[in-house]
């Protein structure tokens, strides 16, 4: 048996059609909307061309709208329309105590409403009303807090260049400083402890229930943050199939998982799909629907990996045009190729998977 079946094989099945998006980043800071490509590039550090320093930036009004026209017009066989579970960040830095060696952010709404009004900020609600919008946990936010304040203090190029953008960006050294969750100093557990139960406070008081899913950022964490999301009452944690976990002396030690497969006082969903128009344009379309095929074969959900990025347009508008018009495509084959699917929020799939 190969490995990609063992996956299957393993993991939780369903004698229905499930389909669920997974799509991360949602009320990440992300690259400021005033940037152009040519000031993002002459920035030393900064990886060139890559798809989020291209197009990502916090969410607009009208991609929402945008996003929520194309998933209202699709349904599955219950007659509900198409559902993303948007991964969200709760907050983002704001780039102005670092220099003093402290560290201060802002919750996700306040970024949302200082950029849109109100107005987004109804949007979600609406989003969530008309059931295409349902929200879980990517942590507190998108950056790892100790990296910025000593890369700050060493005045690395890169870093003073987001400080006075405000912009978070992709880098050509590996990422360490978009993934919080990574242990490598002692102090990181401490840090971590405060902010997943932040992250998980400013979750309930804006969305009015606890989060059932935490996506740590980057897919990268160790035990102590499972343990700590055990605690804070979540019940799944989204894992890679073939994962690299912390360790506590700093090293990385690779792990298998599978949807279902307890660890701690959580369970592992993972996704077995990806979306990605952004990047591989029309041939997302074709990887997504080949990874379809395998998870109905074998009976298990299919859970579509995606990220804001391909359905972003605050920096350029005909990025999100794009991903929409993929978007579409691929809905009209689904459920055109699969009339008995359904489509569901990652937490009404927790639901089923804890009955």
């Amino acid at each position: 048996m190969k490995i990609a079946d063992l996956f299957n094989v393993l993991s939780y099945r369903s004698s229905d059609k499930i389909c669920v998006f997974l799509v991360d980043d949602y009320g990440h800071l992300g690259m400021s909307g005033e940037l152009t490509e040519k000031e993002i590039n002459a920035c030393p550090g900064i990886l060139p061309g890559d798809v989020f320093n291209r197009y990502d930036g916090l969410e607009s009004p009208d991609d929402l709208h945008s996003l929520f026209d194309a998933l209202t017009d699709y349904k599955g066989s219950d007659n509900k329309p198409v559902v993303f579970t948007p991964v969200v960040c709760t907050g983002n830095p704001t780039f102005s105590d670092e220099e003093n060696d402290m560290y201060s952010w802002e919750s996700f709404d306040s970024s949302l409403k200082r950029s849109y009004g109100k107005e987004i900020l109804d949007l979600w609600q609406q989003g969530e009303n008309e059931g295409v919008f349902q929200p879980e946990l990517h942590g507190r936010e998108h950056i790892h807090p100790r990296i910025l304040i000593n890369k700050l203090k060493e005045q690395a190029p890169a870093f003073t260049w987001m400080r006075d953008h405000r912009s978070i960006a992709v880098l050509n050294d590996g990422n360490v400083h978009l993934r919080p969750f990574k242990w490598m100093e002692s102090q990181d557990e401490e840090w971590q402890q405060k902010m997943l139960g932040d992250a998980v406070g400013i979750f309930e008081s804006f969305f009015k229930r606890k989060p059932a899913l935490f996506v740590p950022p980057g897919l990268i964490h160790g035990k102590h943050t499972e343990q700590l999301a055990g605690e804070y009452g979540i019940l799944y944690m989204d894992s890679a199939r073939s994962a690299m976990r912390s360790q506590a002396n700093g090293q990385m030690k690779r792990e298998i998982a599978w949807t279902g497969k307890r660890s701690n006082e959580i369970r592992y969903l993972c996704r077995n799909a990806m979306f990605e128009p952004a990047t591989f344009g029309e041939n997302s379309i074709t990887q997504t629907l080949q990874a379809a095929e395998k998870a109905f074969r074998w009976r298990v959900p299919l859970v579509i990996s995606s990220h804001r990025v391909n359905f972003a347009g605050g920096r350029d508008e005909s990025n999100r045009a794009r991903g929409l018009l993929f978007l579409r495509k691929l809905l009209e084959i689904l459920t055109r190729r699969y009339p008995d699917m359904r489509f569901i929020s990652a937490s009404e799939l927790i639901s089923l998977m804890t009955i």
